[in-house]
């Protein structure tokens, strides 16, 4: 196979690369790649089957491939996806881009909500759960802080109405509000609070540690611990003395006795 095979002659002499074609060095066979993506006629070419096109003494079987109308149709489809890989960066139709798109907007609005609700319980220090967990519960139950915030979040807001009347309708939806997936936003944000933390730690020439002895609610001892620090603010030009809790250090009994 030479490079002239993959180019034909226009009646005005003019040479046009046959952009189709595709040429394997392992199988020594040519193939019709866009007939290999979409073609599903049952009579198929030795372009589109799995051996490949090797009969170079019988050029004209490229014109009989090119004019058939099942490679018109693959060719047209090809071109399709070039143009969309090109204008739209995507290679399914418009219509399901823009679709796929939208909902991906629909929960990222979601979790901007969900994490903003439990970051504003946390830094007030409110506790998230409550007797009865539940959007179905009756109006006498205390479903918890947060459960409470999200619905009272959907009277104003159409983004949180619509996914909380989903979950009412469908309770096994994905909802993203479960205490599981709660606790695990939690340890994700106190995780980048504590990182913040102790990078401004680290930058202060004067610090100092600060630890007390307190038993949690299964009678454990466990130690709190704080950093007390000078935090200098070069640009604002202004100094002051920080204390930041980093979290608790849990003990086994005889530690604890040692330390107290």
């Amino acid at each position: 196979m030479s490079s002239n095979w993959f180019k034909r002659k226009l009646a005005n002499g003019e040479a046009v690369t046959r952009s189709w074609l595709v040429y394997s060095p392992s199988k020594k066979s040519a193939y019709c790649i866009c007939c290999l993506l979409y073609s599903r006629s049952e009579h198929q070419s030795t372009l589109q089957q799995e051996g490949g096109f090797s009969q170079w003494k019988a050029p004209e079987r490229m014109t009989v491939h090119k004019n058939a109308k099942n490679h018109r149709e693959c060719f047209t489809l090809w071109k399709e996806l070039e143009r969309n890989l090109t204008e739209k960066k995507g290679i399914l139709g418009v219509e399901l881009q823009l679709q796929i798109e939208k909902e991906k907007q629909k929960w990222r609005d979601i979790l901007m909500r969900i994490l903003h609700g439990i970051k504003y319980l946390t830094k007030q220090n409110l506790a998230l759960r409550g007797h009865r967990e539940s959007l179905q519960a009756d109006g006498n139950s205390n479903v918890g802080n947060f459960l409470g915030l999200m619905k009272f979040l959907a009277v104003f807001d159409p983004v949180m109405r619509e996914h909380l009347a989903l979950i009412e309708s469908h309770p096994y939806a994905l909802s993203y509000i479960s205490p599981g997936v709660q606790n695990e936003f939690i340890h994700i944000m106190a995780s980048t609070v504590r990182k913040n933390l102790l990078d401004s730690i680290k930058k202060a020439k004067y610090y100092g540690l600060l630890f007390d002895s307190t038993p949690d609610q299964a009678h454990r001892e466990q130690i709190s611990e704080v950093v007390r620090f000078v935090d200098i603010d070069f640009e604002r030009k202004t100094v002051c003395v920080r204390e930041s809790f980093l979290g608790f250090l849990h003990l086994r009994q005889k530690d604890a006795a040692s330390f107290v």
